[in-house]
């Protein structure tokens, strides 16, 4: 009787490894090996596939004027994470800026 029941915890188990996906293992690039070039495009694309699987046209225009406008963003914001230097970190410094601005505008209302 306990061999048999050896064989059927061993036979669950077996079913049980059938049933799990494996997910790939992601090795950890060095900082210095980082390019946030290559990391937007790849989570942007992500992003993109996933927005037009919930019904958005990603193929209008103006989404894809202002969704290049957004990857821009994205790679400054790494980049500066990152220890380097991005022509946008100015118009982020600003842009926060002014939005602090007008939080704290609406808040004195």
């Amino acid at each position: 009787m306990i061999a048999d029941n050896d064989n059927t915890i061993q036979e669950t188990v077996e079913e049980v490894e059938d049933n799990v996906i494996i997910f790939p293992h992601f090795q950890r690039i060095n900082a210095e090996e980082l390019n946030s070039d290559t990391v937007t495009e790849h989570y942007f694309s992500q992003l993109l596939k996933l927005l037009e699987y919930h019904g958005f046209d990603t193929s209008d225009d103006q989404f894809v004027n202002d969704m290049t406008i957004v990857n821009m963003l994205l790679t400054a914001s790494l980049d500066r994470n990152l220890g380097k230097s991005n022509m946008l970190h100015g118009a982020l410094d600003s842009i926060m800026m002014q939005l602090m601005n007008a939080s704290e505008a609406v808040g004195e209302n």
